[in-house]
Formats: structure tokens, sequence, C-alpha cells
């Protein structure tokens, strides 16, 4: 039986483009929340950390989903042209976030003497490379414990504290490309490139980081939802609905107490797993295009708002007082949001030219 692609339902499209957008937004606010302690809002900080577990099951199961569906399309599609669909993506949004990142940090530091942190070019190289924080490295310095070797290790860029989870991604997806792309052969070379390749994710499975052990867990489980929801199962609709139910209910039953925020991840994930495979089955699609359009734009800047923020608060929170702890946290919503659409609508929208030229250099 021929394979065939995956295509999300309009009406999934749009549920996961919410998630994405609100995802975004939380983790902003959860930043936000660090500078007004007074206004006594912990769950959004822990609303933040779930926010970024979403992050990594949607991104295990679009990209997932694309390389699915792209080796369906065309049998020539391997790692090369995989490496370049992903490079164009993370790229187009990471380099003018650093441009954002090393103006905010300047400015914090020439108009309120804040000390320069991680600004050089050694760390901007490393943090290009996505070596930011790479296991191998950092364990040498604890092991040779020596001053000098310290050089060698990879802070994230500047104020840009996010950056330490796009290096985990940008490896999870190198791995995941090669040992799903790559017809392998009995060689040295293969086993030592995907050896190299699963660094990051076994050390984060097994050792894990501030995150804790589990995002490379989340991402694969993400992989595992693309790979159900391309499989026909109409006669289990019945068992996906109640599954999704119960998941919803552990969900809620786990924000309760939010430090589990772990465990909510997972339930999110199976709830939006039974969701997925009802709205996909529906005939009728939501007439909403305008609705569509809303938060498709919403969407589209997500990224880059994830990578700018932070540093943008840094320098906004010296700037905004208005004597009022709302006032000021909506203020600085809205400019931070602002901003990252400025940002995106040049380079991370463009992301498809980028690739398409970069097919055309390379061949792929």
């Amino acid at each position: 039986m021929k394979a065939k692609p995956l295509h999300f339902s309009k009406n999934n499209s749009i549920l996961l483009n919410v998630i994405r957008f609100v995802s975004a937004e939380l983790v902003v606010l959860a930043h936000i929340e660090e500078y007004f302690p007074s206004a006594n809002l912990t769950l959004l900080r822990n609303a933040g950390n779930f926010s970024v577990g979403l992050f990594f099951i949607l991104s295990g199961m679009l990209i997932a989903t694309s390389a699915w569906n792209k080796r369906i399309k065309s049998a020539d599609y391997g790692f090369k042209a995989f490496f370049l669909d992903r490079f164009s993506r993370i790229y187009a949004a990471l380099v003018p976030a650093l441009a954002i990142v090393f103006l905010t940090d300047y400015l914090n530091f020439k108009i309120f003497d804040v000390q320069l942190i991680n600004i050089d070019l050694q760390t901007l190289a490393g943090n290009l490379l996505m070596l930011q924080e790479y296991p191998l490295i950092d364990h040498a310095t604890y092991i040779v414990n020596k001053p000098w070797f310290d050089e060698f290790r990879f802070s994230f860029f500047g104020s840009d504290l996010p950056l330490w989870t796009l290096a985990i991604e940008w490896w999870l997806y190198l791995f995941f490309g090669w040992i799903a792309l790559v017809k392998f052969k009995l060689k040295r070379k293969w086993i030592f490139i995907a050896l190299l390749l699963a660094v990051v994710p076994v050390y984060q499975l097994i050792i894990g980081s501030r995150m804790g052990p589990g995002v490379t867990l989340i991402w694969f489980f993400g992989v595992g939802m693309a790979h159900l929801l391309k499989q026909e199962q109409k006669h289990f609709m019945f068992l996906k609905s109640t599954i999704s139910i119960f998941a919803f209910t552990i969900l809620f039953g786990v924000l309760y107490w939010f430090d589990y925020w772990f465990l909510a991840v997972f339930a999110f994930g199976i709830a939006l797993y039974g969701l997925l495979c009802v709205l996909q089955q529906k005939r009728v699609e939501t007439n909403s295009s305008k609705f569509q359009v809303v938060i498709n734009f919403l969407a589209d800047y997500s990224f880059t708002l994830y990578l700018v923020h932070y540093s943008l608060l840094g320098l906004l929170t010296n700037f905004i007082s208005f004597n009022a702890v709302w006032i000021d946290i909506i203020v600085l919503f809205l400019i931070v949001n602002i901003v990252s659409i400025l940002v995106a609508e040049p380079f991370e929208k463009k992301h498809k030219l980028i690739r398409k030229y970069l097919g055309s250099r390379f061949s792929a």
C-alpha cells in the first residue's frame, strides 16, 4: 500500500497555530513576571515552563510530518535537503535576533551601565554554530578544571537566555534527520556522525539541564504523535476521544499542583493527539478564513518573539515605569510584541525565499 502524506485539516492547522501563539505569549508573560514579584503571578512562571514543553512537542510533531511528507513527494529528499530546510527556518530568525540582543545589551550598558556579559566574537561564533552549553565541551571544562580551558565553553550570547533551548532543538533536528533520511551502510564514518549528532539528545535524555532530563523525550513524543496521526485508525475514533477527555482531566488535576509541569506537558500532548484525531476526521471545516488569517499572522512571528523578548525586557524595564504594575506589564507586553512583528516581517517570514536561494546554490 502506497504511503500517504499527512496534511492537517484546516481545523487542526488553526488549533496548532493557536497553541504556538499562546505558548510564545505565555513565555513572554512568565519572564515579565520576574520583574514584578509584587504582582504575585507565580502561576505565570510555571506556565512559561509548561509552554516551552509544548514547543518541543509541536516541534517534534511538525518536523517529523514535514520530513515524512517531503520524502513521500520525492524519493530524492534526503539529509542535505532536510538540513537546508531547517537551516533556513532557524537562521532566518536567529541572525537578526542576535543583532537585536547585541543592540539591546549595548544600549543597556551605555545608558544604564549594565555590565556586558558574553558579548564577544567567540561567543557569537559558538551560538551561530549551536554550541552554547554543548555537553561535551561543558563536561570537559569540569574534568580539566583549569581557567584557561573555560575559554572553550560557550554560553548563550549576551542576555538571550532562550538560546539554550534552541541549541537543544537544533541537534534534535539533525539527529532525527540523520537517522530518518540517511541510508546507512556499515561504515565507520556513518556511525561516527550518528554518534556525534546524538550527543545533545542523549545527554538531555539521561542527564538533562536547567529544564530537566525530559526535553528529548518530549520532542520524540511529538514525533510519535506524528507517526500515529498519519495512520488510518478510524475504528479507534471512540478510543481516541476517550483518551482525549481522560488526558484533559489529568491535565487540570496536575495543573492544580503546577510544579509537576513535566507530567502536565505529556498529559496535554495526549489530549492534543486525541483532539487532532477528532478534528482531522471532521468533514465540515470551520468557516473562519478571517480568523485563520489572524491566527496565522500571530503564530508566524512567535519564533522571533521567543528569541528576542528576554533581552528586550532587560532594556525596556529600565525605561518603563508608570508606578502601576499592571500598566507596566501591559505596556511591556505590547512593545515586545510590536518589535518582534517588525523584526520578523523582513526576516523570519522570508525563510522560504532563503531556502529557495540556498536550494539553487547547493542543488539540494
